[in-house]
């Protein structure tokens, strides 16, 4: 038996095949880019992830027929809040407008001055440009003729699933990322569908997370060589799943997942919203459950630009070459502060039009210097992020990592020394796609539910404490950063 689990990433897309005991047992990806716009625009084309769907499913149902593996579902998980206009046949009438688009920032700012309280009481959410509804809106007043046009808005997630099933479907937890579903009563909200000037007739059927979307379309199991009728599920979100993925299911830790953006999460039993509005309310993966969401934007992908800007551009060919310098240069940067805001400014303190800055360079500094002082000002967003949870109540004893940047020991050992709690890093790196597969199971009836699932799952696990040592350097750059961005206002 296996289970075939796609994780919809802003940068690739996997498809991870799993053995009913949860091991991986085959993984294929593609990779594919953002197109970026100095106007703040960041669209993709639709067929890029048709594409990319098609190909990693082919391949990992080739594994499992060589492998002699019998697929029981094509579960789908992935990235939140971007917004495509389809034909009722699905096909796409304009560009992928995706999560990182900034252009309806200035409609954003003049909503939350008129209603900003009532948006969040009603959805959850702080507007921002990265949720969907701003950028229906801007759809509709900027190209009015494509909106008219479009049967359906859909996310990514909603698109394929219409590819794999025929549905326009869409569940709780992506719909709690668009800032049109009441999070209370997880439907769609009439006024806030006035509001943004949404019809509901354009926006999906909504589904309970880890349902059953429907079943595999003959056309494209044929082409890609799984079975006709195979149940499509629909997992939920990313992130939800990754904490699911986890194992973070009550008080007793927080989840960090730190991939292009940082996402720090803690799961509870009801809504819990935060007087400043810097957290999000969002559905949870798993029936009635919420989760509490903060993050900061520019992590994997501050990272990523500094590499890709003055490492490869310079004949360096690897990012261990980077670690290896980070490693090698002085704990606290020799005094150098990064505030990574080159993609925006998350919790605490949201303002999506933020830009990054290094401070305190001397003479003496390097480029393994600067690149320290972005890992490190890196942890210190999300240092600060989880400070601001604990302060509402949602803090935990620790702390569970997962993410690309997890992969480097400095980094994990650095969040412990600010978190001042045990970081555990799982070893099990596909956590989203591991969420998936246990709400899958659940969907199948295999388990009554995914606790039961992880109930007898082999965790792995590396723990990073933090040390005295550590804590006192790390508390005084806390400080210093903190004293420096206050002077900046």
């Amino acid at each position: 038996m296996a289970v075939l689990v796609v994780d919809t990433g802003s940068s690739s897309m996997r498809c991870v095949v799993f053995a009913e005991d949860g091991d991986v047992r085959f993984t294929a990806r593609r990779q594919y880019t953002m197109d970026l716009g100095p106007d703040g625009r960041a669209t993709m084309e639709a067929r890029v992830f048709v594409e990319a769907l098609t190909g990693v499913t082919a391949q990992a149902a080739a594994y499992c027929k060589e492998n002699g593996l019998t697929p029981r579902a094509l579960a789908l998980t992935g990235q939140r809040s971007s917004v495509l206009a389809v034909d009722a046949q699905g096909r796409p009438l304009y560009p992928i407008l995706m999560w990182y688009d900034k252009r309806s920032a200035p409609a954003c700012a003049a909503w939350n001055d008129a209603c900003g309280k009532k948006i969040y009481d009603t959805c959850g959410m702080r507007l921002t440009p990265v949720a969907s509804a701003p950028k229906m809106h801007w759809l509709r007043e900027n190209e009015p003729a494509i909106y008219e046009k479009a049967y359906k808005l859909v996310g990514i997630h909603d698109a394929l699933l219409f590819l794999l099933t025929g549905e326009f479907a869409t569940d709780a937890s992506f719909a709690s990322r668009s800032g049109l579903m009441n999070i209370r009563t997880l439907q769609w909200d009439g006024e806030l569908c006035g509001l943004f000037g949404v019809e509901k007739e354009k926006l999906c059927r909504l589904l309970p997370p880890g349902s059953r979307a429907g079943d595999l379309l003959p056309g494209f199991a044929g082409a890609v060589g799984l079975p006709a009728g195979l149940p499509v599920i629909s997992a939920g979100g990313d992130q939800q799943c990754c904490v699911l993925g986890q194992g973070v299911s009550g008080a007793g830790a927080l989840s960090v997942n730190s991939g292009s953006a940082t996402y720090i999460a803690a799961v509870t039993g009801q809504p819990v919203f935060d007087p400043g509005m810097e957290v999000n309310v969002n559905a949870y993966c798993t029936p009635g459950r919420y989760v509490c969401e903060a993050s900061n934007m520019s992590s994997g992908t501050a990272y990523q630009w500094f590499f890709q800007t003055f490492y490869k551009v310079c004949g360096s060919a690897a990012m261990e070459e980077m670690d290896r310098e980070i490693l090698a240069s002085p704990a606290s940067a020799q005094g150098m502060l990064c505030v990574p805001d080159f993609a925006g400014r998350g919790c605490p303190g949201t303002d999506p039009a933020a830009r990054g800055m290094f401070l305190h360079i001397g003479l003496d500094a390097t480029r393994g210097s600067f690149a320290r002082a972005l890992l490190e000002g890196i942890c210190c967003d999300t240092a600060e992020a989880v400070r601001y949870l604990d302060a509402l109540g949602l803090g935990a004893p620790q702390v569970v990592s997962s993410g690309g940047l997890t992969g480097f020991s400095v980094f994990n050992q650095v969040m412990a020394e600010l978190l001042r709690r045990p970081v555990l890093v799982r070893r099990q790196r596909e956590t989203t796609a591991l969420g998936a597969f246990a709400n899958a199971l659940t969907a199948l009836g295999d388990v009554k539910s995914p606790e039961e699932f992880f109930a007898g799952y082999r965790v792995q696990e590396q723990v990073f404490e933090p040390t005295p040592q550590g804590m006192d350097l790390y508390a005084a750059l806390l400080e210093r950063r903190k004293n420096v961005k206050e002077k900046l206002k």
